[in-house]
Parts: C-alpha cells; sequence; structure tokens
C-alpha cells in the first residue's frame, strides 16, 4: 500500500532542494567571473629568430623578425606598449629551462621561421608558452 503524502509535507523538502538550485547556480556564476576576470589571452607570432640575447643571470629572449605584432595587437603588455622582445617565464627553471633555451638556440641558428605562443608580460617582456620551430 503506498502511503499517502500531503503537500504540506513536501514543503521544507521543496524549500531546500530550490535553496540548493539557487546556490549552485550562484557558485557556477561566480567561478565564471573569476575565470573571466583572470583570463589571459594568448597570441601567436610568427618569425625567424632575429636576435637572442642572455644576461649575466641566465636568463634568454628573443625577438623575431616582423616582430611581435599580434602579441602588441592583442595588448599583452598593456594598451600603448610595444614589446619588441618575448623571454621565458621566470617562474621555470631547471632542466625545462636549459630544453627551451636549446630551442631558441637552434631556432636562431637555422634561420627558420618559428610561431611563437606568448601570454602575458613580465618586466616589460612578452611571456613565451610555446614554441614551435618549422
Amino acid at each position: 500500500m503506498k502511503k499517502s503524502t500531503s503537500s504540506s509535507d513536501n514543503k521544507p523538502f521543496k524549500a531546500f532542494k530550490s535553496s540548493k538550485r539557487a546556490f549552485s547556480l550562484l557558485m557556477l556564476l561566480a567561478i565564471g567571473a573569476s575565470q573571466s576576470l583572470y583570463a589571459q589571452t594568448t597570441s601567436l607570432d610568427i618569425g625567424a629568430v632575429d636576435r637572442l640575447k642572455v644576461d649575466d643571470m641566465g636568463a634568454v629572449a628573443i625577438s623575431i623578425s616582423g616582430g611581435f605584432t599580434q602579441a602588441n595587437a592583442d595588448d599583452q603588455c598593456g594598451a600603448g606598449v610595444t614589446a619588441t622582445w618575448a623571454a621565458l617565464s621566470s617562474s621555470i627553471s631547471g632542466a625545462d629551462t636549459a630544453f627551451l633555451k636549446s630551442v631558441l638556440l637552434a631556432a636562431k641558428s637555422s634561420g627558420d621561421d618559428i610561431d611563437i605562443l606568448t601570454e602575458g608580460c613580465q618586466s616589460g617582456q612578452l611571456v613565451i608558452r610555446e614554441i614551435i620551430v618549422r
């Protein structure tokens, strides 16, 4: 035999269910808003390594023929700032840095075009995220 429930018995459950949905919706909106606030644009530029510089601390930066036109159009370093150099992120260290430096040196030596993906700016230089040697 089925037990019948009155509508008054379900009201607390319905209120809980609806508040749970509202909370979930608010959390999704908050997460979406926070991601859009911190999302950075990535830019792809193509060119041969024109110049390669290394400082006494081992930091490496490059400039490419034709410049970083897309990164500058995307305002990677801020509105009105024209970046001429791209460097490895200061958060990369150890074997990863050594490998990426060797890729940049090989790209400079070959004279071939590279695809360089940058994201954001550190100390006035674009931050290299990805390099494809053609």
